[in-house]
């Protein structure tokens, strides 16, 4: 049998011999695909030349397909359909008739922070789709999210990014501590307003240290040698949410990024002072890879995510 060379064949000749099926007009034809009538016939003598038929004989009111015309006629048009659904796919997207799966690779900072957020915005707007969260293990999925295993990542640790990733910022954070209610190295802050920790009696407490990649690496440490001053580090963990009960039922210390602090103190009986050691705030970002770049579910759901973190 001999092969057919698709790449020699001009499938923009398809479209032509649709319209004419359609309209058995010439002129008619020629305004439904915004061409001159002149194209149009040039078109029709191509196609005879590529499917070796006339395809079309005039008529009384235009055209009249031939029995060949008529018999590919029904593998023309679910064609045409297949690609009007291609090209308007994106268009017709609509989160309420959305359904499947979308995964974050996150920390649980987020899911405390941020996910109550966007799954009230799912839930009222896409109610078909169920979100997944999995821990990062301190850097970016690159291969999970270059197979399309994560959808999105969602950190403030990512660093320098490969190439054919995307990147965009969600929201800052800064650091302050937290401690037990009624904890007794508290006093007043400045001004009378609020409480606070005394550099002295900060480095003399124990502390509980976030380290999310669990190397105990801490800019408060670095920043209390500045000072000739050091702690005590008794419990180091990469979960976010862990410190909470820590503090809460001891005389420990923790210093972590302020929102988070914040969720602790509404479900907890805990202080939030100012921190005593200025280190650097983090800037969370939503990373993905190019081959969800255009998705219009991936689109969607990350605008979400931004809305959320912003807002």
């Amino acid at each position: 049998m001999k092969s057919l060379h698709i790449n020699a064949k001009d499938l923009n000749l398809l479209p032509v011999l649709h319209a004419l099926l359609e309209e058995r007009n010439v002129s008619r034809a020629a305004k439904r695909l915004g061409l001159t009538q002149s194209a149009v016939s040039h078109a029709l003598q191509r196609l005879r030349g590529e499917l070796g038929d006339d395809l079309f004989v005039r008529g009384a009111k235009g055209v009249v397909p031939t029995p060949y015309a008529l018999a590919v006629r029904g593998q023309i048009e679910p064609l045409m359909a297949a690609l009007g659904q291609l090209y308007e796919r994106r268009d017709a997207f609509s989160p309420a008739t959305a359904s499947g799966r979308l995964t974050i690779a996150t920390t649980d900072y987020i899911d405390v922070v941020l996910m109550p957020k966007v799954l009230a915005v799912v839930r009222a707007e896409a109610p078909g789709l169920t979100v997944s969260s999995r821990p990062l293990a301190g850097e970016l999925p690159k291969a999970a999210l270059e197979a399309g295993d994560v959808d999105i990542a969602v950190a403030g640790y990512f660093g320098e990014l490969p190439e054919g990733f995307y990147q965009q910022k969600l929201q800052h954070d800064e650091f302050c501590s937290a401690v037990r209610q009624g904890h007794p190295s508290l006093s007043r802050a400045a001004g009378g307003k609020g409480k606070a920790l005394t550099l002295e009696a900060f480095a003399a407490l124990e502390h509980v240290l976030i380290s999310p990649r669990g190397d105990f690496q801490s800019a408060v440490d670095k920043e209390l040698a500045k000072k000739g001053l050091t702690r005590r580090v008794v419990f180091g963990t990469s979960s976010f949410l862990a410190p909470a009960w820590m503090v809460a039922e001891s005389d420990m210390v923790v210093t972590g990024l302020s929102r988070l602090l914040a969720c602790y103190a509404r479900h907890f009986a805990l202080e939030l002072v100012p921190a005593v050691v200025k280190v650097p705030g983090i800037q969370v970002i939503q990373v993905w890879h190019e081959r969800t770049h255009r998705n219009p579910l991936r689109q969607w759901f990350r605008g979400v995510v931004r809305q959320c973190a912003v807002g």
